[in-house]
């Protein structure tokens, strides 16, 4: 049976029976930023797994079965990113910083002006939504951006529990094949650790880059239905 989650003590009470991951730390750094105050984001659970629905997006850590893949298509959920139950065109890899690179000089003081100008290279992406829910997580402290010579971002979506998540890797179409990709993904990975295990959600098609960065694959996930690039 599926059960709304109102109350702080519920949420982590379900959540400390898994181990620390990139799923478990999304739905805490969720709850950091918006707790129970938000109409669009609503937190529930079953007996092996919990769901946090943001907008129309889902993430859902544990085990998903047949009740939840319903609840969620009944909910409207059009994006759902889960550890297990997806269908092989909707592969998507977690990959492990495992390197040790040379620490770069990274702002993040950059205005969201210059980040965005640099994202819409990389991404089609609204500057408002992006914009309100960014800029939401930078002023709570869950979320970091990094930019390089005004010319390479990535942005630090949470670190909680020792796990670390960058996305939003983009650089201006002018300087892309120049190494700056590489760069800032490595400075900014470093940035994060030790203190930290750092991942990054890819496409297969990323998967090549990431491990020029030092990353290694650790294990898959689904994003079961919109195939997206970056997380």
């Amino acid at each position: 049976m599926i059960t709304r989650i109102t109350e702080k003590e519920e949420l982590e009470k379900a959540l400390a029976q898994f181990s620390p991951d990139v799923f478990t730390g999304k739905i805490k750094a969720l709850y950091k930023a918006y707790g129970f105050s938000y109409p669009f984001l609503k937190f529930f659970r079953s007996e092996k797994a919990v769901i946090a629905f943001y907008y129309a997006s889902a993430v859902i850590c544990g085990e998903a079965d047949d009740e939840i893949s319903e609840f969620c298509n009944i909910s409207g959920i059009s994006d759902l990113l889960i550890a297990h139950g997806g269908s092989p065109e909707s592969i998507l890899y977690i990959m492990e910083y495992k390197g040790a690179a040379v620490k770069a000089d990274l702002k993040t003081d950059t205005s969201y002006e210059k980040v965005y100008d640099i994202l819409k290279d990389g991404f089609k992406i609204d500057f408002d939504s992006w914009y309100t829910d960014t800029c939401h997580n930078v002023r709570h402290g869950i979320s970091e951006i990094y930019t390089l010579e005004d010319i390479s971002t990535a942005t630090k979506m949470f670190s909680i529990d020792g796990i670390a998540l960058l996305s939003l890797v983009a650089v201006k179409e002018e300087h892309k094949g120049k190494n700056y990709g590489r760069r800032i993904v490595e400075a900014a990975a470093e940035r994060l650790t030790p203190e930290n295990r750092v991942y990054v959600i890819c496409e297969e098609a990323l998967v090549p880059f990431y491990k020029k960065c030092g990353f290694e694959k650790t294990a898959e996930c689904y994003n079961k239905y919109e195939s997206r690039t970056e997380l």
